[in-house]
């Protein structure tokens, strides 16, 4: 079976720039969900910038993020996985539109400081996610030759949509998170435990102020599109580890 690279979003609005993109090829193999199964997986198989790919639409949230990535570890031990679509910007340097390239990932919403745990680190596991450096430079590189704005950084998750109500305690106790979503920290956990290199490319959608759900509604379609381009330069770039 040949390796596929798995681009990981959430939602189907984020996956359609991927999927009409897409070159059917029977060849590339999807995972086989058992009968009855009722998360929101989908897994599309194909060819994108000559490599083979799976395009992942996990659904919304850490567990789902994980059902998938757990499904598409041990059926399909991916080359890489990469995480695409939206996030909110909670860097005061992004903007909308930018892509934050990930060099961690955590979570801002663990909490086990009481047992001398780092704030955001779930016990017993990293204190962060490193994503691939391998990935990360490229992908920058790749960001830097076509001229899209991006930003190199922490990333972070929780099962909630942060918006002004909530920014600020956020920022506070994570000074150097740039971006936060609802699904990559869960899914870079998954990757971390089967040793799957991975990164983040996901592009500024909102800026968690108290109207991010409007500009979120607005500007999705946009960002999502601006991910896709960031992950077909990536890539369209020396393959490497992105070759089985």
């Amino acid at each position: 079976m040949t390796r596929p690279v798995v681009i990981a979003c959430a939602m189907t609005e984020e996956a359609q720039p991927f999927l009409e993109a897409l070159e059917p090829d029977a060849s590339v193999e999807v995972p086989v969900l058992p009968d009855g199964f009722r998360g929101p997986a989908d897994f599309r198989g194909g060819i994108l910038q000559g490599h083979p790919v799976v395009i992942a639409t996990t659904g919304i949230g850490m567990t789902n993020a994980a059902l998938a990535a757990t499904v598409v570890a041990t059926q399909l031990r991916p080359r890489a996985v990469i995480f695409a679509g939206t996030t909110g910007g909670l860097g005061a340097n992004v903007h909308l539109g930018d892509v934050v390239v990930s060099e961690y990932a955590l979570y801002h919403d663990a909490d086990a400081t009481a047992f001398g745990y780092a704030p955001g680190q779930i016990p017993q596991m990293p204190e962060k996610y490193p994503a691939d450096p391998w990935l990360r430079a490229t992908a920058s590189g790749a960001l830097r030759a076509k001229g899209l704005a991006f930003h190199t950084g922490t990333i972070s998750a929780s099962n909630s949509f942060v918006d002004g109500a909530q920014v600020e305690p956020v920022r506070a106790r994570f000074r150097d998170v740039l971006a936060v979503d609802m699904e990559t920290a869960a899914g870079a956990q998954v990757c971390w435990s089967f040793s799957i290199p991975w990164v983040s490319l996901r592009a500024i959608s909102d800026l968690c102020d108290p109207n991010a759900g409007e500009v979120f509604d607005q500007s999705a379609p946009s960002a999502a599109a601006t991910s896709f381009a960031a992950v077909e330069s990536l890539l369209g770039s020396p393959p490497r580890r992105l070759h089985p």
